[in-house]
């Protein structure tokens, strides 16, 4: 198994602790990929599969990891030094938050062929879904922002079609170092994110992940959003996977909706909330 999880379990008066959620999920969907591979390498029969029906990899809801608006609007105005590791963790989190949540391997495979600043688009695959059934293997579209087209001339290599779009990976690379690389690019942007945090005054903890699940609460609670657009531009084959992403409606949202139970409210109008992503502007 990887390096990753391989974690010691937490103790309370000295006695292990039972694994969390998060843990089981870790643990059990690296056992999901050993039995994905030994059917594709026709070690062991389909019908063996465990995890089809047999049995649901558990998982967390994602309410707490999505962040409101107003904090996203923070990490958009915080200045870094240019150049800086922090101002790049920072423009990785605003990429990802703003190209569909693409997650960080994705991002680091992206090669520029994948990539047009012209029409500003992105076409790109999952990485854990491409040895996976072909009907599962679907095209995900990024229509980039000019803040996004930004980032990749910051920080990209020089626009060569076959060339990986970051200097982070090379060819010659076998899978084991590239998965160390990324990892430890996450490990040291999430560093800085949580410095950042601190800084700009965001409780909750900060990571290349809340970037995902940010992107698809936002747009649910845009309120002209369809589910099926945040599932399709997330990249899911299912609603209830989608449906993990995506964190609580505001206070404000929640007593909205509960006033249209009373019939007395049929006729008001009360005022909509409207969160507008190109309202956004980036001040550098």
């Amino acid at each position: 198994m990887d390096a990753e999880i391989r974690k010691a379990p937490k103790k309370q008066n000295g006695k292990p602790l039972p694994a969390s959620i998060n843990t089981v999920n870790i643990y059990t969907r690296q056992i999901r990929k050993a039995f994905n591979s030994a059917i594709k390498d026709k070690i062991i029969s389909e019908n063996a599969y465990p995890f089809k029906s047999a049995y649901v990899i558990p998982s967390e809801e994602g309410n707490a990891k999505a962040l409101e608006l107003t904090d996203i609007e923070k990490i958009f105005h915080y200045k870094a030094e240019p150049g800086s590791i922090r101002q790049r963790s920072k423009d990785l989190w605003i990429l990802t938050y703003l190209s569909n949540g693409i997650n960080m391997k994705d991002l680091c495979m992206l090669r520029w062929h994948q990539v047009d600043l012209i029409t500003k688009k992105i076409t790109f695959k999952h990485q854990k879904t491409l040895r996976t059934r072909k009907e599962r293997q679907k095209d995900i579209i990024v229509n980039l922002h000019d803040e996004s087209i930004e980032i990749f001339k910051r920080w990209g290599t020089p626009n060569s079609p076959n060339e990986y779009v970051f200097p982070l990976l090379s060819d010659d690379m076998d899978e084991s170092r590239k998965r160390s690389v990324i990892d430890s690019l996450i490990s040291l942007t999430n560093n800085h994110l949580s410095i950042i945090a601190k800084k700009v005054g965001i409780s909750i903890k900060l990571r290349t992940y809340e970037a995902r699940h940010s992107f698809a609460t936002v747009l649910l609670q845009s309120e002209s959003v369809p589910l099926y657009f945040i599932s399709d531009a997330l990249g899911h084959t299912t609603f209830s996977t989608t449906e993990r992403y995506l964190g609580r409606f505001s206070k404000k949202q929640n007593k909205k909706y509960v006033a249209n139970l009373s019939p007395n409210n049929k006729d008001k109008n009360p005022d909509r909330i409207h969160c507008d992503l190109h309202s956004l502007k980036v001040h550098r």
